[in-house]
């Protein structure tokens, strides 16, 4: 059996330099980070690091060799267990970008690179596809005519469509300024065509990445993050010693989805887990080993999840009780396996779903987590199964649905993740 690794991403940097100021990122934010200098990449440091970069030194190797290394580094990490990579390059696209990150797409299980190389508090932005410097067309600054790497276009699909044969979709500003939710759904359409993409992204302002890191989030495992340390630094939330807080919303109150709406506004990192109605119904296994393994993957980052039953029309009267007993399974799953630091319940049949699947028998009643939204532990019954001790140990939120102001569920959370 292959040894489990603490490693949750390793940066495919193409020079030392870069290596370093992108993993400073995650060191900043309490991840144990180190550089390798070497592409084969021990294994033992998997066991060591939360973050780890390798340096292929294929900035000025030519595409073909750049490729190779790019290739065989992202290949041999998979068959250690690596899941999640991100691709960094330089922000004035120097060396090679697009062979670099086809090699990445090519060798692991992404479908999508969402290319973001804006370095905004060092004058590198993205307007209309282009790469600027200090607002200056790059074509026409002095890296256009660096003597080993220099770089012919300011448009960015330009410079990748010489290296990469992939089809390159361009995202502007407005597009990424209407937020992290059209964001993602705008990533999950491209996701959907055929064939391996690149998405290159605008952005302007450090604000602007944040919103991308949500989206690429929103992803997982179909998305390879492309960009420098500007966009790292939004990839992976604060490191904390306790286990991320798991909100559960299975009210359809109209109220509810704005609250939710406006959690996944705010937190960028808080990861939503979309249930899909007719699956939970027709094929409850499958959804609910689809759901419990995004669980995972998010956990595994440290980062909050928000499960959410369908809203509006999705779901009918007839198979609502079974949506809610879905829920209420699948959360007991969660927390006998994986227990989150805090669990909200928001919908007075989702909770006592939850409470029966744990096997309680009632709910004591401690303080209130905001006017009028109680806050306590369930009490398991004495034949409950599974681990009760983490159960009892989880501070749990209870909420109607149509309570509670815009930001309820923002507050709950963080509420949640201060008691934890």
């Amino acid at each position: 059996m292959r040894p489990a690794i603490r490693t949750r991403m390793v940066i495919l940097a193409d020079d030392f330099t870069g290596a370093n100021d992108t993993t400073v990122q995650f060191a900043k934010r309490g991840y144990a980070s180190a550089v390798s200098f070497d592409g084969t990449l021990p294994p033992q440091s998997l066991q060591r690091f939360d973050v780890l970069a390798i340096d292929t030194e294929s900035r000025f190797d030519n595409a073909r060799s750049a490729y190779d290394k790019v290739f065989a580094a992202v290949s041999q990490l998979q068959t250690h267990g690596v899941q999640h990579f991100y691709k960094k390059i330089d922000s004035t696209m120097r060396g090679n970008p697009g062979s670099e990150i086809a090699a990445a797409l090519d060798a692991s299980s992404a479908r999508l690179a969402v290319v973001a190389p804006a370095l905004p508090h060092h004058g590198r932005t993205t307007v209309g596809g282009r790469c600027l410097v200090h607002s200056q067309p790059l074509a026409e600054t002095e890296t256009a005519r660096d003597p080993r790497t220099p770089v012919a276009h300011s448009s960015i699909a330009d410079i990748m469509s010489t290296q990469c044969s992939y089809q390159i979709t361009l995202i502007n500003l407005e597009a990424v300024r209407r937020g992290p939710l059209p964001l993602q759904e705008r990533l999950r359409r491209i996701c959907a065509a055929a064939g391996p993409q690149l998405a290159v992204v605008d952005a302007e302002t450090d604000h602007d990445l944040q919103i991308i890191a949500a989206g690429v989030w929103q992803l997982d495992q179909a998305v390879l993050p492309v960009g420098s340390s500007g966009l790292a630094q939004f990839l992976l939330p604060p490191k904390t010693s306790a286990a991320p807080v798991l909100i559960v919303v299975g009210s359809l109150s109209a109220n509810a989805a704005v609250q939710i709406d406006h959690a996944l506004q705010q937190r960028s990192e808080l990861c939503e887990l979309r249930l899909d109605p007719a699956a939970a119904v027709d094929a409850p296994q499958a959804e609910h080993s689809r759901l419990k393994q995004l669980y995972h993957n998010a956990r595994s980052r440290g980062a909050p999840c928000l499960l959410r039953s369908p809203g509006g029309g999705d779901a009918t009267h007839t198979c609502a009780d079974s949506i809610a007993r879905f829920i209420g399974h699948l959360v007991a799953a969660i927390v006998l396996s994986e227990p989150p630091g805090g669990l909200m319940l928001s919908g007075g049949d989702t909770a006592v779903k939850v409470a029966a699947a744990l096997g309680c028998s009632g709910f004591s009643v401690e303080t209130e987590a905001l006017p009028g939204i109680p806050c306590g532990h369930f009490v398991l019954d004495h034949t409950a199964r599974g681990n009760s001790a983490a159960v009892n140990q989880i501070p749990v939120v209870t909420k109607a649905g149509g309570f509670g102001a815009d930001n309820a569920i923002l507050r709950i959370l963080d509420y949640l993740e201060e008691r934890a």
